[in-house]
């Protein structure tokens, strides 16, 4: 069963959180569980050669600049720079789902982008996701698309917590 959250930061430790969840970062205590049921692996003991595997397996990864290498030709023959932030951005997000993961942790996809571009970036990871049954968290402070969310989370005083419907305004 998928879901897609939202995380809203208001605090530093939510890039804390999308660095354990993304098993790049150890807790200090405690477990990140990947998966569920049998298939459920507890990444925070794991050697590091395990580690790596499973994120390159089953864990996606879009980070909130494209990260795409300058020296690679990203789209007909264009390299990333010559491109508009939306389209290195989609390509982000189709490296991110290429070896359709589990689990995909998207930070800031709309965070460079005009309100169009946006919009369309979340129109492309929402059914994405659902369609893959892909787990999806979504750090972002715009919440002008929240629509497309399945639950809407924020991270305060070091906690992952609800927010209640209607607590927030919509344009965040």
């Amino acid at each position: 069963m998928y879901s897609r959250w939202a995380i809203r930061p208001f605090e530093a430790p939510s890039a804390t959180s999308r660095s354990l969840a993304a098993t790049l970062t150890r807790p200090s205590s405690g477990g990140v569980l990947i998966g569920d049921g049998p298939d459920a692996v507890d990444a925070a003991h794991l050697p590091e050669e395990e580690g790596t595997a499973l994120r390159r397996e089953r864990i996606g990864i879009v980070f909130q600049q494209s990260n795409l290498l300058p020296a690679l030709t990203a789209q007909a023959d264009k390299r990333p720079q010559q491109l508009s932030g939306g389209k290195r951005q989609r390509i982000a997000i189709a490296h991110g789902l290429v070896h359709e993961p589990g689990v995909l942790l998207v930070d800031e996809p709309t965070s460079a982008l005009d309100q169009e571009r946006g919009a369309e970036i979340m129109r492309l990871i929402a059914p994405l996701t659902h369609e893959r049954d892909t787990a999806t968290l979504l750090v972002t402070h715009d919440l002008v698309h929240r629509d497309a969310l399945d639950e809407l989370v924020t991270v305060f005083d070091g906690r992952i917590a609800p927010v209640p419907a209607g607590s927030v305004a919509s344009g965040g």
